[in-house]
């Protein structure tokens, strides 16, 4: 009996979880043993007194959005400045995306380690699931489910795995609604894609994506797809929920997440986000520079090449893509100037767009995974050379405050440790992987 015959479904977890189990354990070391170390908490955003967070582990000059979902998981609905001395940026833009640190919570009950564990379980378990899941829809279609582990090895997966982020369980809930529409079951497809709006606000492109070719299909009687797009039962829920947890957020912070997006730049003009992130890569050489760049043209490229076999394309798929594919257009530069933030952000639509080819072509070409394996392995690599830059961040700081002390005995005064926490632009930002 040959492997593919046999059921491959745990054997495919095992070694997803092998890769991403090595993958972590050879960061180990860079993130001082501990899961802290992964999580990157900046001082700005810690209450040093009321925090059991280890100093080793907070950084003056790095941080990321992992230390806000990680906030949350130890108190989901506070709206208090601290909570265990961890405070946040923008509290709506952060608390939008509830259901991680939600489930963290449900399990951990706000135990800080725990909470680190359970968040880093929670994520690796959702990759595993988008490969499963994809194998089933696979299988669905009379094909290996093999071809799906290249689900798992979507490069952004590097990111958001290690930094404790929200899109490997979006991007799970968003393929298990597909799967339960493949099943004809409509309304746990429904709320498989209202959880998945929780987990990840950039899911509702998809509700509203199949909402749109419903209203076209059914009340404006426009047929132009053999597909039948399901009812108010799959979109409604998902739409709903997005609203009304906008509002319970506006009601919590007395502003709103979109209001953040606006402020940080996050969203504009169709293409314009992209071009200005191109120019400034291009005119602005450097070592991480020339990495994001590369990372930009190889998102770009895919992003064509699924378009020319687009028509190959079917279902519900097909319609989502185009959907997440419209949102990426309209990203602002904070997001397109760096690998960490168009990778996560296009999330959906890169594992669609993989998905969606797999369907296509039935076996992947030989390049195709080269390239797709090469990028996961290159932000790999990046994400532990980030680790190095933290540390080498915190060195720098810690001989400073040395240099302080020993000064002080010698009458000299020079900026030490107390004096760079306070005025970040003493320590400058050594590379754009801190982001």
């Amino acid at each position: 009996m040959t492997l593919n015959n046999r059921k491959p479904w745990l054997l495919m977890s095992v070694l997803i979880l092998l890769v991403y189990g090595v993958y972590l354990a050879a960061q180990w070391p860079l993130a001082g043993k501990n899961l802290y170390g992964y999580i990157s908490f900046n001082y700005k955003r810690i209450n040093l007194l009321e925090t059991s967070i280890p100093q080793k582990h907070i950084s003056n000059d790095f941080g990321y959005d992992g230390q806000f979902y990680y906030r949350l998981a130890l108190e989901p609905f506070s709206n208090k400045k601290y909570v265990q001395g961890i405070g946040f940026d923008h509290p709506p833009w952060r608390q939008q995306r509830i259901l991680l640190p939600l489930l963290t919570w449900s399990i951990a009950r706000g135990k800080p380690e725990l909470s680190a564990a359970v968040m880093l379980a929670i994520n690796l378990l959702s990759v595993v699931g988008i490969s499963l899941i994809g194998g089933m829809l696979l299988r669905q279609r009379g094909l290996s489910p093999w071809p799906a582990l290249l689900l798992a090895f979507y490069p952004g997966f590097a990111i958001s795995v290690e930094r404790f982020l929200t899109e490997p369980l979006s991007c799970m809930l968003l393929l298990l609604s597909l799967l339960s529409l493949v099943h004809k079951r409509v309304a746990w497809a429904g709320v498989a894609l209202a959880l998945a709006v929780l987990a990840r606000e950039t899911a509702l492109a998809a509700a509203l994506a199949v909402a749109g070719i419903w209203f076209l299909q059914s009340v404006l009687r426009i047929k132009f797809d053999q597909w039948k797009a399901p009812g108010p039962a799959y979109w409604l829920p998902a739409i709903i929920t997005y609203i009304s947890w906008q509002l319970w957020l506006q009601d919590n912070w007395s502003s709103s997440a979109l209001s953040a997006a606006e402020k940080g730049n996050l969203l504009g003009w169709p293409l314009a986000g992209l071009a200005v992130s191109f120019r400034q890569l291009v005119t602005q050489i450097s070592l991480d520079n020339v990495f994001f760049l590369s990372m930009m043209l190889a998102v770009v490229g895919w992003a064509i090449m699924l378009a020319i076999i687009f028509r190959r394309s079917e279902g519900p798929y097909r319609w989502m893509w185009l959907a997440f594919l419209a949102l990426a257009t309209l990203l602002g530069p904070p997001i397109w100037n760096n690998s960490p933030g168009f990778l996560r952000t296009m999330t959906e639509l890169n594992v669609l767009g993989m998905l969606i080819y797999l369907l296509a072509v039935q076996k992947p070409h030989r390049l195709v995974m080269t390239a797709w394996l090469g990028c996961w392995l290159l932000t790999a690599g990046a994400e532990g050379y980030r680790l190095h830059l933290i540390e080498r961040a915190k060195s720098a700081t810690q001989t400073s405050s040395q240099s302080t002390l020993h000064s002080a005995a010698s009458g000299i005064t020079k900026p030490g440790a107390a004096a760079i926490f306070k005025n970040p632009k003493i320590l400058p930002r050594t590379s754009l992987f801190a982001h």
